[in-house]
């Protein structure tokens, strides 16, 4: 004689142990797979807040590596009618060059005082940075815009007397 042991999730019949219905395995698996849905779904958007949070970061920082850099040399910028500042419009952007004379020092006589043309070109398209032709770190400014404008007061010469630089993190 064979002894059997009472399983919880088996029913006993006269015939004998028997397993689960039909009906419910399809119920159990469509319960656990809602739940592995939802669990697929908030693992997603977690990733997605973390990278969108990554980039924007990253995005914030170039914006504030730029500031910091255009804020050093404006301390030392020289505005006169020999040394003008300036703002042009090249190669089919609006408002993307900005030019201007810092105070700098001669580095075999760092007593004498010289002065240096600075060129900034902003190029939208492109989402770069070029500080007197040279690009500045290619990828670091991938996700900043840049705007720059100039206010002229009218009925005096054409020199820009009011300097509006607008950088944003995308």
């Amino acid at each position: 004689m064979r002894k059997t042991f009472s399983d919880p999730f088996r029913r006993q019949s006269k015939a004998g142990l028997h397993g689960f219905t039909l009906v419910e395995l399809m119920i159990a698996v469509s319960i656990i797979g809602v739940f592995c849905m939802s669990l697929n779904l908030l693992y997603r958007a977690s990733i997605g807040s973390f990278n969108m949070s990554a980039n924007r970061s990253e995005s914030l920082q170039a914006a504030y590596f730029m500031y910091q850099k255009l804020m050093y040399e404006f301390k030392m910028v020289i505005v006169s009618d020999r040394f003008p500042v300036s703002i042009e419009s090249t190669q089919g952007a609006n408002n993307n060059k900005l030019s201007f004379f810092i105070f700098s020092r001669n580095p075999q006589n760092p007593a004498q005082i010289l002065t240096e043309q600075v060129v900034y070109e902003f190029f939208p398209a492109e989402f770069s940075v070029k500080r007197n032709n040279k690009v500045l770190k290619p990828d670091r400014f991938s996700k900043v815009e840049f705007v720059v404008e100039g206010e002229q007061v009218p009925g005096e010469n054409q020199d820009v007397h009011k300097l509006l630089l607008r950088i944003t993190g995308i």
